[in-house]
């Protein structure tokens, strides 16, 4: 695999809330691992909006199950996930796959039947794409992003245009 294949999301959003159950179920997804700032709600935004919310429950409905993978902190996360009611790994160090063989065994699921969804080409498509299950890129919420991610992301304005 060459070295820019694993920063191809296998399909651009431009909304968590277009990922639908009735999508997910034709791709044969049962679990979603998912990444917090900026693809749900701004940089440390601290709880999930009415939207989040919604979108989540519409998925459990389904019988589709979230788990939240940040590289966040466990005190910023906990209290996202506790809303969501979803279990959740912080400090992940993505694009670090090492977590995500912890969120199968904690949906009790097989690779086969998760995707990752995340803003960040680096990091979350990175992450999913070495563990070799699909990726779904989603244009970032906020506008408040730290620096790193500021430049992170002009280099995937690069990527993604040529």
């Amino acid at each position: 695999m060459r070295k820019e294949d694993n920063l191809t999301p296998t399909r651009r959003f431009k909304s968590f809330s277009e990922i639908t159950p009735e999508f997910l179920s034709s791709e044969g997804i049962k679990g979603l691992l998912c990444d917090i700032d900026d693809t749900f709600v701004p940089h440390n935004y601290p709880f999930p909006t009415k939207e989040v919310l919604e979108w989540a429950k519409s998925l459990a409905d389904a019988g589709i199950r979230i788990c939240l993978i940040s590289n966040n902190k466990y005190k910023r996360v906990r209290p996202f996930a506790k809303e969501l009611r979803c279990p959740f790994f912080t400090t992940a160090n993505k694009p670090s796959t090492k977590v995500l063989y912890k969120a199968l065994a904690v949906l009790d699921m097989e690779k086969s039947e998760v995707a990752f969804l995340g803003d960040q080409v680096y990091t979350d498509i990175k992450c999913g794409n070495r563990f070799g299950i699909p990726t779904y890129k989603v244009e970032p919420v906020g506008n408040n992003a730290p620096i790193w991610v500021k430049i992170k992301r002009k280099r995937e304005g690069k990527i993604k245009n040529g």
